[in-house]
């Protein structure tokens, strides 16, 4: 299958820094749903405070160095430690994968890595085995390309001023779409 692919053409750094941020806390309330599975809630609780670190750094803040180190490394041992055998493993380690494009947008972002960051979103979410129920969209997939798009047009109207509260929601929204046994 051919996933969408967004226009990303004319972002500057900052801008792809903080979208890489807001699919990863995107990305990790879906996580949350099933990170009770995998004995991985405090981890998945110290990758999202390093990414909220992280985030605070592009929208002008001072980052904490020991907790975005703190959350890379838990986020790189997430996704060694998930079973390749249990059914949400694809699911999983492409969320987990996700992460990893917030932590390095500290010294490398742009048009190239959001376009991963994003194509992994898709592919993560694509993996999800069962629809969801939010507005008008039916799978995690939809899901994940409507809030990409969305977030692309905050950026594009606003700048990255608006986009922590929208990660926060879309957060609470992914947690929401994906509770429950799957």
């Amino acid at each position: 299958m051919s996933l969408p692919v967004s226009d990303l053409t004319g972002l500057s750094y900052t801008e792809a820094a903080v979208l890489a941020c807001v699919g990863t806390l995107r990305m990790e309330g879906a996580l949350e749903s099933v990170a009770g599975e995998a004995g991985a809630v405090e981890s998945l609780r110290v990758v999202g405070r390093g990414v909220r670190t992280v985030l605070g750094r592009h929208l002008g803040g001072d980052m904490d160095v020991d907790t975005a180190a703190a959350g890379f490394s838990a986020n790189w041992q997430m996704g060694q430690e998930f079973p390749d055998s249990h059914a949400l493993a694809p699911f999983w380690k492409a969320g987990v994968r996700v992460g990893f494009y917030a932590f390095i947008s500290v010294r490398e972002a742009g048009e190239e890595r959001l376009g991963q960051c994003f194509e992994m979103g898709r592919k993560a979410a694509l993996a999800w085995p069962r629809a969801v129920a939010a507005g008008t969209v039916g799978s995690l997939l939809e899901l994940e390309v409507a809030r990409q798009e969305e977030s692309l047009r905050v950026v594009r109207r606003a700048g990255v001023a608006g986009l922590r509260e929208l990660a926060e929601e879309d957060r609470r929204l992914f947690r929401r779409v994906t509770a429950g046994p799957p």
